[in-house]
């Protein structure tokens, strides 16, 4: 797709990010952080598709991953969904053109 002139969208997690900005360092990066580790955590709970074990783990890895926050071009912060995804689509027009969408 790249090769064609395409842009392409990948949602990834942090490992997957350093691989791409390894080959694409002209690639732009968006990181979607959570407004509170405790809103993540409730949000996690609340889904009720995980034991104690399991939400610890994600919660572990979240810490890890929002560390990596500061690597990444943008921040957004996923306080309501409509609005993370207009700045989300704001970031990709200006940085892609405004034929991205």
């Amino acid at each position: 797709m790249l090769a064609r002139g395409e842009h392409v969208i990948l949602k990834i997690d942090v490992q997957g990010a350093a691989t791409v900005r390894d080959r694409l360092p002209e690639a732009i990066f968006i990181f979607l952080m959570p407004p509170s580790l405790e809103v993540l955590r409730r949000r996690l709970r609340d889904r009720g598709t995980d034991d104690d074990d399991s939400l610890a783990r994600r919660d572990a890895d979240a810490m890890r991953e929002m560390a990596e926050a500061e690597r990444y071009d943008h921040l957004v912060v996923n306080d309501s969904v409509e609005r993370a995804a207009a700045q989300i689509l704001d970031i990709v027009e200006a940085s892609c053109g405004a034929n991205a969408g």
